[in-house]
């Protein structure tokens, strides 16, 4: 259950789960102001700790803990307040984590990093991007976004804050950094990922290295690599039918040389079910 509690501000500490790392004293000197002038308009929500974590915990002696709204705490606590009206809910340690990942998704002022930090930690704790959608009351597209963009390298995630980009543009570099990485092309890797950290990224810039890199390595492949079907029904046709191979550059060879290699292929391709080899350089 939950209950409504007028609270001693010294009772409560911060959320030991907090998503958030970094909170900017000038954003809690606005919130302070603005709760001045026009009161606090959503209470805290906190859970009564168990005792066995009261006095290791809370150097006061209190006993709550955030589970939402720590800068209106830290707003409080600037302007001098003694108490802060909260929501006091009765909540399991087990339960604490989620609880507090599932408010911080939903909050306008977390960062795009912090919200797929977020998603990552769910997921970690609930199961799945399914379970997650579900909690948290957003479509699997959207989860699957932010969670795709929290298993970033954190370089790339500092290039896509930098950069302002939303969280559409910065799913778009997750997907290009994905794509890239299973090529296994250690250059082309390094390419598209040191032009994300050195220049400016935007939508157009995310296309563009999509098609430098990935379209026209898609066309390479179309012109010079039967896809893995067609190489199965080819490979099929030559065990039964016989394989002729024709080494031109082996012209290079001498005669000794020539009869060396052609006996060796001839072998190999026999020892792995071709029924007929003929060798011609």
């Amino acid at each position: 259950g939950e209950r409504d509690e007028e609270l001693p501000i010294n009772s409560i500490i911060p959320n030991r789960k907090q998503v958030r790392k970094h909170f900017a004293e000038d954003h809690i000197q606005e919130l302070a102001d603005s709760i001045k002038a026009n009161k606090l308009l959503s209470p805290l929500i906190v859970r009564k700790l168990p005792e066995s974590l009261v006095t290791r915990l809370s150097e006061n002696g209190g006993g709550y803990e955030l589970i939402a709204g720590e800068r209106r705490w830290r707003a409080l606590k600037l302007l001098g307040r003694p108490t802060a009206p909260c929501i006091v809910r009765d909540v399991e340690d087990s339960q604490m984590r989620v609880l507090a990942l599932i408010e911080n998704v939903h909050r306008e002022d977390l960062t795009l990093m912090e919200k797929a930090s977020s998603i990552l930690d769910l997921k970690a704790e609930i199961g799945s991007i399914e379970n997650v959608a579900t909690s948290i009351h957003k479509s699997r597209g959207y989860t699957f976004k932010l969670a795709r963009i929290g298993e970033l390298a954190p370089e790339i995630q500092n290039a896509i804050a930098k950069n302002g980009l939303s969280m559409d543009v910065a799913d778009e570099v997750a997907g290009l950094v994905k794509e890239i990485e299973k090529l296994g092309d250690a250059k082309v890797e390094y390419a598209v990922k040191r032009y994300l950290l050195e220049k400016q990224i935007d939508e157009k810039s995310v296309a563009a290295l999509r098609e430098r890199f990935l379209k026209s390595n898609e066309k390479g492949r179309s012109k010079s690599s039967p896809r893995s079907d067609d190489l199965k029904s080819y490979w099929k046709t030559k065990k039964e039918y016989g394989l002729k191979l024709r080494l031109p550059t082996a012209n290079l060879l001498d005669a000794h040389a020539k009869g060396q290699l052609a006996k060796e292929a001839k072998r190999f391709f026999e020892a792995i079910g071709a029924k007929k080899v003929e060798i011609s350089f």
